[in-house]
């Protein structure tokens, strides 16, 4: 793009990936630039805090559940300040395949418990030591967890994305009083 004065504006480049495109209007109506850049570089770092809260662990604040809500947070804002459509045209989230692999992975943690002989969902672990890891300690309860973190990200993203997507059908045709009031008489059957 060009300004006025025919030299490239800075940050046109920057921005070339993070604008929405449409065909009909490139720049919807009330369109910030700033906050969308701002929030596409931001989705990382919030994946990476989900991440955290996720691995935090059973012991300490944090968990699927939390970093579940982090991360579709982090996916909702960018519906927020993209919309819909740039946002379903760059990220692939299907929000019915997060849900599936959740109760899989969920199922899974309390079926390897069951199919040992141990009530439902009890708890195995496992220490490894890995040469430059160190020790690891590795839990049945990750598995859960990874899989409350799944299922918490697809049902939320699906919910909200359904919300959105109200906003792309088109507006109802406002009625006016006088036309409800005639639909509203009644109506004889018999034609004179």
């Amino acid at each position: 793009p060009k300004s006025r004065g025919g030299a490239r504006r800075a940050g046109d480049d920057v921005l070339q990936g993070a604008l929405p495109e449409r065909l009909d209007d490139p720049l919807p109506r009330g369109y910030m630039k700033i906050p969308a850049v701002l929030v596409r570089l931001l989705l990382p770092m919030a994946g990476m805090v989900s991440l955290y809260f996720l691995f935090r662990g059973h012991d300490a604040p944090g968990g699927g559940f939390v970093g579940g809500l982090v991360m579709a947070t982090a996916v909702i804002v960018q519906y927020m300040v993209g919309g819909t459509m740039w946002v379903e045209a760059r990220l692939r989230i299907h929000p019915q395949l997060w849900i599936a692999l959740g109760l899989l992975a969920a199922a899974a943690a309390g079926l390897g418990a069951w199919t040992a002989g141990l009530p439902f969902l009890t708890s195995r672990s496992l220490d490894l030591h890995l040469p430059l890891i160190g020790d690891v300690h590795l839990s049945s309860v990750l598995l859960f967890d990874l899989g409350v973190y799944m299922l918490v990200v697809g049902a939320t993203i699906l919910m909200l994305v359904a919300l959105a997507h109200q906003s792309l059908r088109s507006p109802r045709r406002v009625v006016t009083p006088v036309e409800h009031e005639e639909a509203a008489e009644p109506r004889s059957a018999v034609v004179s």
